[in-house]
């Protein structure tokens, strides 16, 4: 009877109780005890105060949460190809990075500036008279180019006026000139060139031109017509350049123009001799071949 006694109060505890739960499969704290799963969000889940109901690993595509695969999110992280965010692997455009002008210096050492003077066909005594070439020995320039662009040329050229130097014998050659001249003549050619009824050198000791408007050809090499000021004799006149231009292949401007002027628009009378018998005409050609680097 006495081996029974712990038998009978255990049913008799099932009776009032119920049937009791193995220790192991008992209810954890929060759960359901009627067995439905439960509502609450799993560790390391928790909601954040106002964040979307959603569950962020649901991948629920109107949740918006950072975690989904929403592809219309436009998260930073969502790899969405039409965000154009930094982070989404799609490349941005960037703005075009704008050509770089090329500047480019010249001067009598590498270049070749030059007038040629023509006897005038009208005189008396024309076969007695000799055709010049006068090349400046002292002069610099800087020639600003952008290939693309012609509007975005610019020149500008400065020359000593007492540098000049007459009927050298082999630029005479160089040019076509055949004809030779003494010393003598040289010197005396010079003489009234540089003197106060011509250039008048101690009066006006600079000869320029400086550019106001470029146009042309465009892609590096062509031609160009540059406008500009000429000042010779202390006189400013408005000028146009015609110009052929490239680039070599060690990246020197080579460019080559000419321009023909009339004496008298710059105030300067022609040289005449022996009563107009020898005289030069009024206009002369000045021209330019140059190479000109980046410093």
């Amino acid at each position: 009877m006495s081996r029974c006694l712990p038998l009978l109060s255990f049913l008799l505890a099932v009776l009032a109780c119920g049937e009791p739960v193995p220790s192991g499969e008992q209810n954890a704290p929060g759960s359901d005890p009627a067995g439905e799963e439960a509502n609450g969000p799993l560790p390391g889940q928790l909601e954040l105060p106002g964040e979307d109901a959603g569950d962020p690993g649901s991948g629920d595509p109107g949740s918006g949460d950072p975690g989904s695969s929403d592809p219309g999110s436009g998260d930073p992280g969502s790899g969405d190809p039409g965000s154009g965010d930094p982070g989404s692997g799609t490349p941005v455009d960037e703005p075009p990075v704008p050509p770089t002008p090329i500047v480019a210096t010249s001067s009598a050492v590498d270049s070749l500036l030059y007038v040629l003077v023509w006897r005038d066909p009208s005189a008396v005594a024309n076969s007695f008279a000799h055709d010049h070439v006068v090349r400046a020995t002292e002069w610099a320039g800087t020639f600003t180019f952008l290939p693309g662009d012609a509007t975005a040329c610019a020149m500008d050229v400065d020359v000593v006026t007492g540098s000049l130097l007459n009927d050298e014998p082999p630029l005479r050659a160089a040019v076509g000139l055949d004809s030779e001249m003494s010393d003598s003549d040289r010197q005396s050619v010079r003489n009234s060139m540089l003197g106060p009824d011509q250039l008048d050198a101690e009066g006006h000791p600079t000869l320029s031109f400086t550019s106001t408007a470029c146009r042309g050809d465009v892609d590096g090499a062509g031609q160009l017509q540059v406008d500009g000021t000429l000042t010779v004799h202390g006189v400013d006149k408005p000028v146009t350049w015609t110009v052929d231009y490239g680039v070599d292949a060690d990246d020197r401007l080579v460019a080559r123009g000419a321009l023909t002027i009339a004496q008298s628009d710059f105030g300067i009378t022609p040289y005449s001799a022996f009563f107009g018998a020898v005289k030069v005409a009024d206009e002369v050609d000045l021209a330019f071949e140059l190479t000109a680097v980046s410093p």
